[in-house]
């Protein structure tokens, strides 16, 4: 059994840029309780589940009438809560799991006296089996069974749902000890856009034991949601959902290699696309609405790892190109073309610890117009004051940058957060 009480409490910053004159801080809280349980009834069933309770308000910022993000007294209640239990059944080679889960989520907002509420609910109903074939052939297979239902005050029916049920079939194959092999394919059917295969290869090969190469193919699909096709939100800049909206298809691709050298180093490098065919997108106007791009839009790049060990030190760097494009060529809005991490670890001290770490972000449009670059670094050190009872320190932000991820959008000034852990 587990049982946890957390409770977090910030003042915030505001979250319209304090470089335009907005100085109120928007803060945040919130307090979960959460419990999971697991008995072993006997060797062949095992009961168990999970609840949790949370509730939370934020205080965030709106717009003027020129459509920029100022500051604003409105406030964004939450309580969110949830339950699973499930059943465990060993049969020789084969275990089932049957689940059910529901989950609730109730919201109400007040945007300077403009109250809407929301409340939504999702009931899941699953079942999966795993046979071990062989020593070297798994198979994962199942089914499931999903309810959206959503009440809230900027649907004009008052309330809508949605339903897909799916069926799925894994296998999970080593032929021989240098290669693995997955295959999967999953038959969904949805209330309001018929039924739809989707699917992944994947594949590893160990030439030796210092070098891996693998690859991967998916196809991949997502429904609207029901605030995309339904919503309907009056006033200075107004909003309609489209009922007409179709779901987008997905196509995605992978090749990448890992390579490890004496004295541990490691290196790997991964190349990607995505192709997604009607990918739903936002459309200015009176009112703005959504609808489906024509077309495919396609993301394509690259990922380079390493981490070096350093001797007194142990280096990781990234790097990730990404080039995000609409039908038409033009980059896709906030999608970093160039992202860099850079990071080193170190035992400074017997009891001490410590990293720091670089992220560079560029290359990043929005609504046609490049977005100004940044570079954050972030610190922690970690202290053992005893073998029980740790305290750490860590620096978000720590040469005070200021930079922004969305236009107009307040970012977190230098943050200190200072903790102390104890285990019995």
């Amino acid at each position: 059994m587990a049982l946890t009480l957390s409770h977090i409490r910030s003042e915030g910053f505001s979250s319209a840029d304090e470089n335009a004159g907005n100085t109120e801080a928007d803060g945040f809280r919130a307090t979960r309780l959460s419990f999971s349980a697991r008995h072993r009834l006997s060797d062949t069933v095992t009961l168990g589940g999970a609840a949790f309770f949370q509730s939370s308000r934020s205080e965030y910022d709106g717009f003027d009438a020129t459509f920029t993000l100022v500051d604003r007294d409105n406030l964004f209640d939450r309580d969110d809560w949830g339950a699973r239990a499930f059943a465990e059944i060993a049969a020789g080679r084969t275990t089932h799991e049957l689940g059910v889960s529901l989950y609730d989520s109730t919201r109400r907002i007040d945007e300077e006296g403009d109250v809407t509420t929301f409340d939504g609910q999702r009931l899941t109903l699953s079942w999966q089996g795993t046979t071990e074939v062989s020593p070297g052939l798994t198979l994962v297979y199942g089914a499931d069974w999903t309810e959206e239902r959503a009440r809230y005050s900027n649907l004009p029916t008052g309330e809508e749902s949605s339903r897909i049920a799916g069926a799925f079939a894994q296998a999970l194959w080593a032929p021989r000890g240098d290669l693995d092999i997955s295959g999967s394919l999953r038959l969904d059917e949805t209330s309001n856009f018929g039924s739809f295969v989707s699917g992944r290869l994947a594949a590893a090969w160990r030439p030796d034991q210092t070098l891996t190469l693998r690859a991967a193919i998916a196809r991949g699909f997502r429904a609207p949601s029901i605030d995309e096709r339904f919503g309907d939100y009056p006033g200075a800049f107004p909003f309609v959902g489209n009922p007409d909206l179709t779901p987008e298809e997905s196509l995605s691709y992978e090749l990448g290699v890992e390579k490890t050298f004496t004295g541990g180093a490691r290196v790997s490098a991964t190349l990607f696309a995505l192709e997604i065919d009607n990918l739903i997108t936002y459309v200015f106007g009176a009112p703005a609405t959504l609808e489906n791009l024509p077309g495919v839009s396609t993301r394509r790049g690259l990922e380079l790892a390493a981490e070096v060990p350093l001797g007194f030190a142990t280096a990781d760097l990234s790097y990730t190109y990404t080039d995000a494009r609409r039908p038409s060529g033009a980059q896709i809005d906030l999608v970093p073309l160039h992202e860099v991490e850079l990071g080193l670890s170190a035992e400074l001290a017997p009891r001490l610890s410590g990293r720091v770490g670089i992220r560079h972000v560029e290359g990043v449009v929005e609504f046609g117009a490049p977005h100004p670059a940044y570079t954050v670094a972030d610190l922690r050190l970690d202290y053992a004051l005893t073998e029980a009872v740790d305290l750490s320190l860590r620096v978000e932000n720590l040469f005070d940058e200021e930079y922004q991820e969305v236009r107009g959008y307040g970012t977190s000034d230098r943050a200190f957060y200072v903790g102390l852990g104890a285990s019995f």
